[in-house]
């Protein structure tokens, strides 16, 4: 990378795929007097490994929210289940409040 809007829109694509912190090794690498390049560490294997984890948080969180469903009973979900689903509800905000529907936020999730 050799500017910092690179930096950023890496930096906020690591917080799409649900990074909470990212490190990186700085290398002077190699440099001239006007531009000057940095290395940063990659590894598939990582990649993969988060992205199953994260398929398994999804996949934990939609199992609660169907049984929630299931329930057919007065339910307040907590926002944590709003990062990856639409939660659309019966009565919203009132005391009957029921969870009716779901709606996977695919934006979130790819």
């Amino acid at each position: 990378m050799n500017d910092v809007s690179q930096l950023q829109y890496m930096l906020e694509r690591a917080s799409a795929y649900g990074y909470k912190s990212a490190g990186f090794i700085l290398d002077r690498g190699y440099f001239d007097e006007n531009d000057r390049y940095f290395h940063i560490y990659y590894s598939d294997y990582r990649k993969a490994s988060e992205r199953s984890k994260l398929q398994q948080r999804i996949e934990q969180h939609r199992h609660v929210l169907e049984s929630a469903i299931a329930s057919k009973t007065a339910v307040k979900i907590d926002n944590k289940y709003s990062e990856f689903f639409d939660l659309i509800y019966w009565h919203q905000g009132k005391a009957d409040q029921k969870l009716q529907f779901i709606n996977e936020k695919t934006e979130a999730i790819s």
